[in-house]
């Protein structure tokens, strides 16, 4: 199973169907709250489906599997220091591409596409953020493990930062007793050579398990950020590569400039589970050594708007410069990510590790730079 890449609870709010439908008829916004509620609401979930695309230009169809899932504190066991296990959304089994006849294309299937997983799928806590516009359309009946499932439709136009205008407009549908979204059309806009593609993207639950004990996949993936991550021992005592890339607001940040103090750098992105888990670690180091000659700078491949928003809408904090060139992950030879690596004052490498490390580590790296 892959993270988001390509290439490379015990208490649910009792608002049903025939409740929606009283004298007083909610809104749309009002079905889109009640969504929202109820996801917060929720002591854990698990939803597994698939995504689907049509290859732009093509008549070729994409297919990924899909997991989502998280889980409350009371399914963490005494003394774990995992608080919760918090939400992610995964693709496994691998992309499948076929014809309109569901044929294998072996051309595509040789590498001849490649294209980035959607950003905005999940989160469905914050469904309800930032809209300019909804409509309920004519309700429609879906079925999910082999029942009926009555599903309330609707047409949203949002409004969020770091959405392009083409991204803005969804279409849900919302199982209407459980409210839960078990159907989401979306678009995604991507580079390409020399202009953007629209791709048209459908994602399906086909099954869904709530306020149960987290799946396996999921206690494995949060438990990642306390396990060691593969050292990359022959970067030690190199010279770190030297880049200048903008931060989120455009700024131009030169690592050069920062010789002298203790640097670390995270590679990440926001569709990495991993890479997300890390953040709050990041995070609490930041705070610790404020005033202490530590700079700390992620780094990701996204656009710089689109990150922006994620770290708003997430509640999170990591200053991030913006490498979409891929100027600094070649320079480092970043073979996955996260990525972390510690420099010294004079701009040696002390540490270099390959997926999560634990606050420990991080902290002996940066002690032992800043002792120097």
């Amino acid at each position: 199973m892959t993270f988001r890449t390509f290439c490379l609870g015990a208490l649910i709010c009792a608002i049903s169907a025939p409740h929606l439908r009283t004298a007083s008829a909610p809104t749309s916004l009002d079905i889109l709250r009640s969504v929202s509620e109820n996801y917060q609401n929720l002591h854990g979930f698990e939803f597994v489906g698939h995504l689907t695309t049509t290859i732009p230009g093509t008549k070729l169809q994409m297919r990924f599997g899909t997991a989502n899932a998280q889980a409350g504190s009371q399914f963490v066991p005494a003394g774990s220091t995992v608080r919760k296990h918090g939400e992610i959304f995964m693709f496994r089994g691998g992309e499948q591409i076929t014809d309109a006849y569901g044929t294998p294309s072996k051309l595509i299937n040789n590498g001849f596409i490649s294209v980035s997983m959607p950003h905005h799928l999940g989160n469905y806590e914050h469904i309800d953020m930032g809209i300019k516009y909804a409509k309920e359309l004519a309700p429609e009946v879906m079925k999910i493990e082999g029942s009926p499932v009555k599903c309330l439709v609707l047409d949203v136009l949002y409004d969020r930062t770091g959405w392009q205008p083409e991204e803005r407009s969804v279409k849900y549908w919302i199982d209407a007793n459980r409210l839960i979204v078990v159907q989401h059309e979306l678009v995604t806009l991507q580079d390409g050579d020399d202009t953007s593609i629209v791709w048209k993207w459908i994602y399906k639950v086909d099954s869904v398990k709530l306020n149960q004990a987290p799946p396996q996949w999921l206690i494995d993936s949060e438990l990642s950020r306390d396990s060691a991550g593969r050292a990359l021992p022959e970067w030690v005592g190199k010279d770190a590569p030297m880049f200048t890339l903008p931060d989120l607001d455009g700024h131009r940040i030169d690592l050069a400039t920062m010789r002298g103090k203790v640097v670390l750098l995270d590679f990440w992105a926001t569709w990495c589970g991993p890479c997300i888990a890390e953040i709050p670690v990041i995070a609490k180091l930041a705070e610790d050594y404020r005033g202490r000659d530590l700079e700390i700078w992620g780094i990701s491949d996204e656009k710089s708007d689109h990150v922006s928003e994620w770290m708003e809408r997430q509640q999170q904090k990591l200053q991030t410069v913006i490498d979409r060139s891929g100027q600094a992950s070649n320079q480092y030879h970043v073979q996955g990510i996260p990525s972390l690596v510690v420099i010294d004052r004079e701009g040696k490498i002390v540490s270099y590790y390959l997926g999560n490390q634990s606050e420990q580590a991080l902290r002996a790296a940066i002690d032992l730079a800043l002792e120097k």
